[in-house]
């Protein structure tokens, strides 16, 4: 019976170090198309594009996937604190400034099955984008850096309805950059980004869009013992160019969204002295 029980276990053994080990190789190819996109000429950073959306699926169809870290990637890897689902996020820089997005989620159940979804970025958003639910077959294409739960971590079946406040940074044009405050809900298996849940002066739009110039560093943080999200409060160098966000940038105020019973309200001019400075944080712009 011993004997029995070590065999098994030594089988189990191997085969959770294959897989570790298949998807090692599956990274290392990876992070060689992610430096082609870095580094390339650009017909070759989208072909490195496409064949990394290659190695993405299979790595996503490998068993352990979701445990696997993929630290060795230099691009975006986020999980929610609830361990449900993971976002694996690139852009492609073209060479007119503007900016190419991939997105892949990765979610799990509680039996340890494994669901992907690809997002395929529009590459014209219209100007309303902010009052629209969108889906991951066209979705407002960026690099997210952090998610916001929105309820306290729990665990259940894919099919509960879930709800993560995402922000992101897009580098727009060879004029303007962007800051997205996103919202994305997981329901009976469908994917929506955005929610009217924001309170603000303009209404209750679906998702907030900062735009400004890209000469600028504009701050988008999360303060989470605040429960807030503070950001730059946004103002033209000049009153005639009201509503010319490439001539947009911080004014040294701030503006926040508070946290209350599942809804983001907007807070102007902002005392930012608690906690830390909201400047304090990885900006995926600088990279």
């Amino acid at each position: 019976m011993k004997l029995l029980l070590t065999l098994i276990l030594s089988l189990i053994s191997a085969a959770l170090f294959s897989q570790i080990e298949s998807l090692q190789m599956l990274e290392t190819r990876m992070q060689a198309q992610l430096d082609i996109i870095k580094n390339g000429a650009e017909e070759n950073r989208i072909y490195a594009s496409d064949s990394m959306s290659t190695l993405m699926i299979e790595a996503l169809n490998s068993r352990g996937c979701f445990e696997y870290p993929f630290d060795s990637l230099q691009m975006g890897t986020l999980t929610s604190s609830d361990n449900f689902f993971r976002i694996f996020n690139w852009n492609v820089p073209m060479d007119n400034q503007s900016n190419e997005y991939h997105c892949f989620i990765l979610t799990q159940e509680e039996d340890g099955i494994y669901d992907w979804t690809q997002c395929k970025s529009s590459n014209r958003v219209d100007e309303k984008a902010n009052m629209k639910y969108l889906t991951p077959e066209k979705w407002m294409g960026c690099l997210f850096y952090e998610i916001i739960p929105m309820t306290k971590d729990k665990k259940g079946k894919m099919g509960q309805k879930r709800s993560y406040t995402l922000l992101g940074w897009d580098g727009n044009n060879k004029h303007s950059t962007k800051k997205i405050i996103d919202v994305i809900t997981f329901n009976n298996g469908d994917i929506r980004f955005g929610a009217p849940i924001f309170k603000n002066t303009r209404g209750n739009p679906k998702r907030v869009i900062l735009e400004y110039s890209n000469e600028v560093m504009v701050s988008l943080k999360y303060h989470q013992k605040q429960k807030r999200i503070v950001h730059d409060h946004l103002a033209p160098r000049d009153p005639m160019m009201t509503g010319v966000y490439s001539f947009y940038g911080p004014d040294m105020t701030f503006d926040a969204y508070n946290l209350q019973k599942g809804k983001w309200f907007f807070d102007e001019n902002v005392d930012i002295r608690i906690g830390k400075d909201p400047r304090e944080f990885n900006d995926p712009g600088e990279n």
